[in-house]
């Protein structure tokens, strides 16, 4: 161990890599006699990824429990939320668009929290059978959000009970 990376670890108690590879090339690179040497560039890793947050982010459909079943919604026709401040909801449902309002009684939303989406207006436009059912699922699926829980970049909505209505996935483009 050099001098200067010695110093390092009795100062800081740990001599991280970065830090150890500057100090022996600069320590190197004054030697007499020595050929300058460059510190490989150092790659920083990749940050780790944030947390989605449950406003300003698009989350869109992966999973619905509607009457004891469970739909998995094709990406292209995943209903989709979006919650902007203070309190907007918007998306697709499959076939038609919604906006409305979502409650946040807790305030400030965080990782988890009570949610409820009292007034949903969606246009009434006609689709497929199959994605007629997604939508009435998927919206009956915000009717019994009583709670959310954030987990990375997924977003879970709980009802009575805490029993799972839907989960979805941030930053996924569904609906058509």
């Amino acid at each position: 161990m050099t001098q200067a990376s010695s110093f390092l670890v009795r100062i800081t108690g740990v001599a991280t890599l970065p830090a150890v590879i500057l100090s022996q090339a600069a320590c190197q690179a004054h030697a007499p006699g020595a050929a300058a040497v460059v510190a490989p560039p150092i790659a920083a890793g990749a940050p780790a990824a944030a947390a989605a947050t449950l406003r300003g982010t698009d989350w869109t459909c992966t999973w619905i429990s509607a009457g004891g079943r469970t739909l998995t919604p094709e990406a292209a026709d995943a209903p989709t939320l979006r919650i902007d401040p203070p309190a907007n909801a918007s998306g697709r449902g499959g076939v038609n668009r919604f906006g409305g309002t979502a409650a946040l009684p807790d305030g400030e939303p965080g990782a988890a929290g009570t949610i409820g989406f009292p007034a949903i207006a969606a246009t009434k436009m006609a689709g497929p059978p199959e994605r007629m059912e997604l939508e009435g699922a998927y919206f009956g699926a915000l009717r019994a959000a009583r709670r959310y829980a954030i987990a990375g970049e997924e977003l879970t909505l709980l009802g009575n009970g805490g029993a799972v209505v839907a989960k979805f996935r941030a930053g996924q483009q569904g609906g058509r």
